[in-house]
C-alpha cells in the first residue's frame, strides 16, 4: 500500500504508476521483487542474535504495529464507519420515521 510505505516498516515495489496489463512492466518489477528478497528481505529474516532471534526483522514488525495499527485495523475502521456513517444514518432514518408519523396523526 503506497498510502502506509515507510522504509522503517517495509520495502516498497514499483514506481507508484499503473502500468495496466503490461507483461513488460511486470517481467521488470518480477526482477525488482526478486532481487529486494535475495538482497534485504530474506537475509534480514535469517540475520539471528545468539539466541536465535532476527532483530532486525523484530524491530521491523515492532515498528509495522506502531505505525500501521492504529490507521490500518478493523477496530478502527469499525468505529470510523460507526461514527462517520451508521450512527448518522440511524439518527436520519429516526427523524424521518417520526416525521412520516407526525403526518399520518394529523
Amino acid at each position: 500500500m503506497a498510502e502506509a510505505y515507510t522504509p522503517e516498516v517495509g520495502w516498497a515495489l514499483g514506481d507508484g504508476q499503473e502500468h495496466g496489463d503490461d507483461p513488460a512492466w511486470d517481467a521488470v518489477e518480477a526482477d525488482v521483487l526478486y532481487g529486494l528478497l535475495e538482497r534485504e528481505v530474506i537475509p534480514e529474516f535469517y540475520a539471528r542474535d545468539k539466541s536465535g532471534v532476527p532483530t532486525a526483522w523484530v524491530k521491523r514488525m515492532r515498528e509495522s504495529m506502531a505505525q500501521l495499527t492504529p490507521h490500518f485495523s478493523a477496530n478502527r475502521a469499525v468505529c470510523e464507519y460507526t461514527e462517520q456513517h451508521y450512527l448518522p444514518a440511524a439518527t436520519a432514518y429516526r427523524e424521518r420515521a417520526a416525521d412520516k408519523g407526525a403526518v399520518g396523526r394529523q
